[in-house]
């Protein structure tokens, strides 16, 4: 029978503490509403890994004779559940007498906003990735932009299906208000209208979030040339007396390699911009690693059986074959820049698994599936402390699975 305090109100339980922490937690999130979460079923424990398997392309033969083979070689992305967070409490007897209205403004409110941070951060980080472009250097985003990042996402083949959002930081959000239409009180009671929603805008949800990182550029020298000729893979040799500093998540464009649409492979008129997403000084050149991987349509890679197929069919540039081909880096050297995002739902993958709850003392788990959350709360007693802790876990993993379904705008600078 549970205990009751003196006015004959039952003691607060790990149980009820995991079902209001839930709730206000998932309240609390933005970027994580964002993204794709079918994935839980996959995982079991802190450090698993799967493959998430990316949609395949196909060779399309001209006439009655299949000339051309589709290899059947999935491609596949890495998603490890790497992350935990936690909040701590040490409570009381009387602690545990507080109504869990009370007990929740009081302690669970300020714990769940946190932790929806955190997350959101997380999320904010892995869009960074993004290496489709849009918007105005060092201007804040207009309507005009916005429809211009439309029409982008359309060249490139991504989906028109409700699922992409225009995600935009808090400056930018009020930048724009004015151009939003069509919000009215019945629209409030959207779920996704509880937090961080701002309305309709060229086909868009929009979203603002205080989460969404600024970036700040490497010291290139504004000359930077590749070394040679571009190849393909995922690396770009920069020339190593121009190479300058290259940040990670920096992005810039190459003379004469061009942004083609992945269905029809026609060029869309605008160079490819390319990610950073790591760097190394090797004697003559630094060696940028990039995001797209580079494929001019002659690649191969090789199967399971360790034969060489093509892989033709993920062509994703044009490049006319210039020598020592100038980069443009997108903004200028060492400035700060706030950034927004077109982004699909398919965009980036997280997942999310209970964490196990401790052989003595008391726990509790709690979970949402309309969309995926999930927490653990746990309460044991320190004997060397003679106190009671009651600790709330959270384990998660995320990755951009998906690059080409994002869209990155460096909007204004701010230092």
């Amino acid at each position: 029978m549970p205990l009751k305090n003196g006015t004959g109100n039952k003691l607060l339980t790990t149980d009820k503490v995991a079902k209001d922490l839930l709730a206000r937690w998932k309240n609390n999130l933005v970027l994580t509403k964002s993204v794709y979460r079918d994935l839980e079923g996959q995982f079991g424990d802190i450090g698993d890994t799967i493959s998430v398997r990316l949609p395949n392309n196909v060779i399309v033969n001209d006439g009655r004779v299949a000339t051309t083979t589709t290899p059947m070689n999935d491609n596949t992305v890495s998603l490890t559940v790497n992350k935990q967070k936690n909040v701590k409490f040490s409570w009381t007897m009387k602690d545990k007498k507080l109504a869990i209205e009370n007990f929740g403004q009081r302690y669970l409110e300020p714990a769940a906003n946190r932790l929806a941070n955190e997350v959101d951060i997380d999320v904010a980080r892995e869009m960074q990735k993004a290496y489709f472009s849009f918007g105005t250097i060092g201007s804040a985003l207009s309507r005009e932009d916005v429809t211009l990042g439309h029409a982008y996402s359309r060249d490139v083949a991504i989906p028109d299906d409700g699922m992409c959002r225009l995600i935009v930081n808090t400056l930018d959000n009020a930048n724009l208000s004015n151009n939003i239409a069509n919000v009215y009180n019945e629209q409030m009671v959207k779920e996704a209208v509880q937090k961080g929603y701002a309305g309709q805008i060229d086909g868009f949800e929009q979203h603002f979030s205080q989460n969404i990182q600024t970036h700040t550029n490497g010291n290139q020298a504004g000359t930077e040339t590749v070394d040679g000729t571009v190849q393909n893979g995922n690396t770009v040799a920069v020339a190593s007396t121009q190479a300058g500093a290259f940040a990670i998540n920096d992005r810039f464009t190459i003379d004469g390699v061009y942004e083609i649409n992945p269905i029809t492979k026609q060029k869309t008129g605008r160079l490819q911009t390319f990610t950073v997403l790591a760097g190394t000084a090797t004697g003559t050149s630094t060696t940028l690693t990039v995001t797209p991987t580079i494929n001019m349509g002659g690649a191969t890679t090789t199967d399971g059986e360790g034969n060489s197929i093509t892989t033709s069919m993920d062509k994703n540039v044009v490049c006319d074959g210039a020598t020592d081909p100038a980069i443009t880096v997108i903004g200028d050297a060492t400035a700060t820049y706030r950034e927004n995002y077109i982004m699909h739902r398919n965009a980036i993958a997280m997942a999310m698994v209970f964490l196990d709850l401790p052989a003595s003392g008391h726990g509790s788990i709690a979970s949402d599936k309309q969309t995926g959350l999930n927490l653990s709360v746990s309460e044991y007693f320190n004997g060397d402390q003679n106190q009671n802790n009651l600790r709330m876990d959270i384990l998660y993993g995320v990755k951009m699975v998906r690059p080409d379904l994002i869209f990155r705008a460096t909007c204004q600078k701010i230092g």
